[in-house]
């Protein structure tokens, strides 16, 4: 029989981080960015990861989120 300690570390093994890059054009204004990413963190669960700024101006957002896969544990 597994104990809890056990159960929870397998679960934080099986935990995966997925990933979603956006590029957003220089005009596009910063207001419409925000409200898109915070759209997306309270919708979705996405996180922000890092933004780059190009020297053209055009953004590059990369979002990323936590997968947890469900794995059967028997007890039996």
């Amino acid at each position: 029989m597994k104990s809890r300690k056990q159960v929870k570390a397998v679960a934080k093994q099986q935990s995966v981080l997925e990933y979603r890059t956006i590029t957003v054009p220089k005009d596009f204004p910063r207001s419409a960015v925000k409200s898109m990413l915070v759209e997306e963190a309270e919708l979705h669960h996405w996180t922000l990861d890092k933004v780059q700024i190009r020297h053209d101006g055009k953004r590059i957002i990369t979002l990323r989120r936590r997968i947890i896969r469900a794995i059967r544990i028997d007890f039996g």
